[in-house]
């Protein structure tokens, strides 16, 4: 039984058709140290038409001396996944929501590090760093040039939003302010930075943990140009999607002839770049597709990069 006088963290992990890997992020979470005075809890929710993940889980409570949740969301959609996260984090009580993805590796201290760093910063939401582990035959010149990993930041700087891929935050400010993933994104992809955009506008306080961290095993269909291109394009119809949620119209028009500019330009100066560094060109090709995505959604057409045909 859970002690409803301290601090409880349910740590969710959405999962859709990955059992290798699911398999290997529910490994590292069972050795997860856990923050003083709390409790946790862990929730996978198995985001398919057929209970694809429940033996896996059924296994993995066998080994584990903590609490392992399992959640059948027939409704396909990263955001339905999440959205059921959020009201089974409510049902069993918990004071905390962590999100970690089902390709991710967790680190022994990672929840410690999240938690001490919210109380210590006095913050509703704390993101951490994820580390892309590549392929082997990754090209060096692609790795060198470093599009393949995300962006880290220092410990303490306060940021505007998140993703889920590494974070933690406080639910009751969440349910206080009732907010909720955004069915707008379910296949377009970026929900989780509206969700968390939201919180803060509502006043939540957002935190980088650097020292919080998790690394993402990337697959080989994510290491090609064309699919690093495509991802680029994809942020740039969110970004404008975004912008209309929030009726941020001025927004929208600077950032159309903002995006014009890098149409050309960049596109120019990545095909002059090109016989001199692949990488270089390739970074400013990337500017390119993000504009053409913003363009492309403010023309009315879309582009929903996690549809499937289920």
């Amino acid at each position: 039984m859970k002690n409803s006088h301290q601090a409880h963290i349910a740590v969710c992990i959405g999962t859709h058709n990955r059992p290798d890997s699911l398999s290997n992020t529910l490994r590292s979470l069972i050795r997860l140290e856990v923050p003083n005075d709390t409790d946790i809890s862990f929730i996978v929710i198995d985001n398919n038409r057929e209970r694809t993940a429940e033996q896996i889980v059924r296994e993995f409570n066998q080994i584990s001396s903590q609490d392992l949740l399992y959640i059948h969301e027939e409704e396909i959609g990263i955001v339905h996944m999440r959205n059921r996260a959020l009201t089974e984090a409510s049902r069993i009580g918990a004071t905390h929501l962590a999100f970690i993805d089902d390709d991710e590796l967790a680190t022994n201290d990672w929840i410690k590090e999240l938690y001490n760093a919210l109380i210590r910063y006095e913050a509703q939401v704390v993101q951490g760093t994820t580390e892309r582990v590549l392929p082997e035959d990754t090209p060096n010149w692609l790795i060198k040039s470093n599009v393949l990993q995300l962006k880290s930041h220092a410990t303490g700087q306060i940021r505007t939003s998140a993703g889920t891929r590494n974070v933690l935050f406080d639910l009751k400010f969440i349910n206080q302010h009732n907010l909720r993933f955004n069915p707008v994104f379910n296949f377009m992809g970026s929900s989780d930075s509206y969700f968390f955009y939201q919180a803060y506008l509502k006043g939540a306080k957002i935190v980088w943990v650097d020292e919080a961290r998790v690394k993402e095993v990337l697959s080989k269909n994510r290491v090609y140009v064309g699919w690093i291109i495509q991802r680029s394009f994809r942020m740039g119809v969110t970004d404008f999607e975004m912008k209309k949620q929030l009726g941020a119209y001025y927004s929208i028009f600077n950032s159309i002839l903002m995006y014009i500019l890098y149409l050309f330009l960049f596109a120019l100066l990545s095909i002059l770049s090109l016989p001199f560094s692949k990488g270089i060109s390739l970074k400013l090709f990337l500017q390119v597709a993000k504009a053409a995505g913003f363009i492309y959604k403010m023309a009315g057409f879309t582009y929903l990069e996690y549809k499937t045909n289920e």
